[in-house]
């Protein structure tokens, strides 16, 4: 049997459903049983309400399958429509991680339009400490899957948006600069200019339609609105659910991200 210590649980909310997979064994941990449930259309306020059923819903037939959760710790992953991304810029080297702290989060809630207690952040400076990538979520929108977790005494470990899970894992294929990122999921996309210090600049956008040129249409017209036209020979960098064209050598595939594991350095409560 088992036991707790040696089991956690990643946990994946995509914009259509909740997929959660339980590791266990002993020194190497290896998939035990997986659980899955549709996430009901909706919008608004209500967004982390239906998420947390569909966790809920989840974590119950892996309970029915006889797998005990109390106890487990969660990385739980989010997709990044339900995040707000910034890049703060400023003097961070001398300054201590409260203080870092205190800016990024009244930049975000700012961003937000939302008071900054009812934002939970994390954030990551860039190289020379001149500006940090912060990433924001609505507490109303994170508290309703927390209390899924409370309930049957789990312990959320780390929260990871998909970008951040995504850079965790493959910042370093990222070679050719200055560079553009493009991650998409469903119609959501997240571009994020990259240079020797790292990410610069982060905008999310919405496709109208969910293929190759939707997307090679907004990064290319990222890089043009930043200054990084062709002749500064930018590079484009791919994390996308379709095909790709091999139609230039500026464009590359980066991997899915590896399972959930990490975080931004400097993750808020």
């Amino acid at each position: 049997m088992l036991r707790r210590w040696n089991r956690s649980l990643g946990l994946v909310v995509s914009a259509s459903s909740v997929r959660a997979e339980l590791f266990g064994g002993w020194p190497k941990q290896r998939s035990i049983a997986r659980a899955s449930w549709l996430i009901e259309p909706t919008a608004g306020a209500s967004r982390g309400a239906t998420i947390a059923l569909a966790i809920d819903r989840a974590l119950a037939l892996l309970e029915s399958s006889g797998h005990a959760l109390k106890g487990v710790p969660v990385s739980l992953g989010l997709p990044d429509s339900l995040v707000v991304y910034d890049v703060a810029c400023g003097e961070f080297g001398a300054l201590s991680n409260k203080r870092i702290g205190e800016i990024v989060n009244a930049s975000i809630a700012e961003l937000m339009q939302l008071p900054v207690n009812e934002v939970q952040t994390k954030w990551q400076l860039q190289r020379g400490g001149l500006s940090a990538v912060v990433c924001g979520i609505a507490r109303a929108t994170l508290d309703p899957m927390r209390t899924v977790f409370e309930k049957r005494r789990m312990r959320m470990q780390s929260v990871l948006p998909a970008f951040v899970a995504l850079w965790n894992a493959r910042r370093t294929e990222v070679r050719a600069l200055p560079a553009i990122i493009a991650a998409t999921r469903g119609s959501h996309a997240l571009l994020a200019a990259v240079d020797e210090r790292g990410i610069f600049a982060i905008e999310p956008a919405q496709m109208p339609l969910v293929d190759w040129t939707a997307v090679r249409t907004l990064a290319e017209g990222f890089a043009v609105a930043l200054g990084l036209d062709a002749e500064l020979g930018v590079h484009y960098y791919l994390d996308v659910e379709f095909p790709v064209p091999r139609t230039s050598a500026r464009w590359r595939a980066i991997n899915d991200p590896a399972p959930l594991a990490g975080a931004l350095a400097g993750a808020a409560a």
